[in-house]
């Protein structure tokens, strides 16, 4: 079988999404007649926002993984935060008191591009070992923390005739937090410098959607179209294939994943509270996963707090029942710049109950045309309280919203998805 060595940062026992997309894939590419071989960081010396044991069952026995030490430079950070964890995208929620912004100032100018850096050298040296015991050929590495990508060039600096393909799963200079990192010229100089250096020393570049190729595309840097390929997120039957609907007392809806302030749910809510309190006591939405406080002020204010059940962070296989059982899924983009290559994961565990989907977000952007082409839901503008009201009337009252078509839905399958990125590691 040919060999792969993949290079992931995030790798159980952490939890997110960001683990899921190479999980599967590992899971899947032994049946495409490749070996992955999986190099990570050791989970005693890594910084997890969050951990979940339930993605262990996905590693194969036989499936090799390696695991070095790193330099956590989020001890740091909890000088500054004390009792916080290591926040997701490398940013703290709020930006306020002194200690915040010192920190931050900190974070930009000592660890270009991010703080997991500290694990390079490590894996960089492992990586080494690796390729040459195991005749290994093809190396991918796989980000966010971008500061991965940085271990594919120096490989590919030692090793001209290997074959590198950077997997990016989103945005680098372009993610919507970025200008809240506050960088300096300098730092911002030399993050949009490793940018275009790995778009260009990569032999091939992965990402989740079309938006984002044509983001990479433009960035200033000589890329010939075909070196992008498009490998999208999906769902695993397995995650699915045991479950029952749960019966529900209320008709629910769910949403799973996290909302911040960048969320504009305010369109949704009056919808929602009209469509309430018409049929008292027949709703409940349902949340599972990380909402800010602002935005729980904001559902509790609007006068929905007796239908709110807020579960809080739950365990993958959990979050996937909730979402199975559920009578409508709630999908939100972000209101930031660029968000219309935004395609977030949960929207292909979405796509895998056939439950229908409630999109908030561009009309043109990614998810939303994946969810109208597959008939999958409908996706409706920030502000458009009074189509989202219709919308959930026929889907929780009127019944009258039928599950999507189950050949939509195998285009997304971990399987069909794995044969495509077979194709180009082949």
């Amino acid at each position: 079988m040919k060999k792969v060595l993949i290079i992931t940062y995030y790798w159980p026992p952490s939890g997110g999404a960001g683990v899921q997309r190479w999980l599967k894939f590992v899971k899947y590419l032994p049946s495409e007649g490749i070996e992955p071989i999986v190099l990570t960081v050791d989970p005693h010396f890594a910084a997890y926002p969050v951990i979940d044991k339930s993605f262990g069952k996905d590693i194969q026995s036989e499936l090799k993984v390696y695991r070095t030490q790193a330099t956590d430079y989020y001890k740091f950070y909890s000088i500054f935060q004390k009792g916080k964890k290591a926040p997701q995208g490398g940013i703290p929620s709020v930006q306020k008191s002194f200690k915040s912004k010192l920190s931050l100032a900190l974070r930009n100018h000592l660890f270009v591009p991010d703080p997991r850096i500290g694990w390079n050298k490590y894996a960089f040296k492992k990586a080494e070992d690796i390729i040459r015991v195991e005749g290994v050929e093809i190396v991918i590495t796989t980000s966010p923390p971008h500061s991965t990508q940085l271990i594919g060039v120096a490989l590919k600096k030692k090793y001209p005739n290997l074959k590198w393909i950077a997997d990016l799963r989103d945005p680098w200079t372009d993610i919507y937090y970025y200008k809240d990192l506050n960088h300096s010229i300098w730092s911002d100089k030399q993050n949009r410098k490793k940018e275009k250096l790995v778009l260009q020393t990569a032999d091939e570049i992965v990402v989740v959607s079309k938006g984002l190729k044509e983001l990479f595309r433009n960035k200033g840097v000589e890329i010939q179209p075909e070196k992008i390929h498009v490998v999208s997120n999906g769902y695993d039957h397995d995650d699915f294939a045991l479950l029952s609907k749960a019966t529900l007392k209320k008709s629910t809806i769910s949403y799973v994943g996290t909302i911040n302030d960048s969320y504009d749910i305010s369109g949704f809510l009056k919808g929602l509270r009209k469509l309430s309190f018409e049929n008292k006591g027949q709703i409940s939405f349902q949340f599972v996963g990380q909402l800010s406080a602002d935005v729980e002020f904001e559902i509790k204010n609007s006068g929905l707090n007796s239908i709110l059940q807020n579960k809080g962070y739950v365990e993958h296989a959990k979050a996937v029942e909730f979402i199975f059982s559920s009578d409508v899924l709630l999908l939100v983009i972000p209101k930031v710049e660029g968000n219309k290559g935004i395609l977030t994961g949960k929207l292909f565990e979405y796509i895998a109950t056939g439950n229908p989907i409630l999109c908030i977000g561009p009309k043109d952007g990614d998810a939303s045309k994946v969810i109208s082409e597959g008939g999958f839901g409908e996706c409706f503008d920030y502000s458009d309280s009074e189509g989202i009201y219709l919308y959930l009337r026929r889907a929780l009252i009127e019944k009258s919203i039928e599950s999507s078509p189950i050949e939509q839905r195998e285009k997304y399958t971990r399987e069909n998805l794995t044969k495509e990125l077979a194709k180009l590691i082949k």
